[in-house]
């Protein structure tokens, strides 16, 4: 039956959801935090020294061609400690993301999402000490969240 003659027959109304063929949307940090929980005893061999070089490499070279702004930015904070821990936690964070996806435990595309939702995390976090992030290039969020989606993409590639 065509769209228009079901619109104007005179049959029983039929519920939404036989229109809506669509799954319901997941929330992204559920199904990220569920993988990693059930998964938390395999992620360590996912870090090998080789790969956090790598990873830690496309983040500084990628902050330090881009954002020098927001490099010099971050050097001017005292507790450079606090600066370093919120970037290892969140590059490192987003490279599971993606060797999750290589696995097969969560999708792709859920792993792509993290590097932006992260990057917004990691920028508020930086906000939150103090520092004035929105006074830097307008791209700089932008450049964050390409370096991030980058480290996604190798945790991706590297299938167990």
């Amino acid at each position: 039956m065509s769209w228009f003659k079901r619109i104007f027959s005179k049959s029983e109304a039929t519920s939404p959801t036989e229109f809506n063929p669509t799954p319901a949307r997941t929330d992204p940090f559920a199904t990220i935090g569920e993988a990693l929980r059930q998964h938390s005893a395999e992620l360590p061999a996912a870090l090998t020294p080789e790969r956090r070089r790598q990873v830690h490499s496309i983040w500084t070279e990628t902050i330090n061609t881009r954002a020098h702004d927001y490099a010099d930015l971050i050097l001017t904070y005292p507790d450079r400690d606090t600066i370093a821990k919120l970037h290892v936690d969140t590059i490192m964070q987003v490279y599971l993301n993606g060797y999750m996806a290589a696995q097969g435990w969560i999708t792709e595309n859920v792993a792509l999402q993290s590097a932006f939702m992260l990057g917004r995390n990691l920028r508020d976090q930086i906000r939150g000490l103090g520092l004035p992030l929105d006074k830097l290039s307008a791209n700089t969020g932008t450049t964050i969240d390409g370096a991030l989606k980058s480290i996604v993409e190798v945790g991706i590639q590297s299938k167990a």
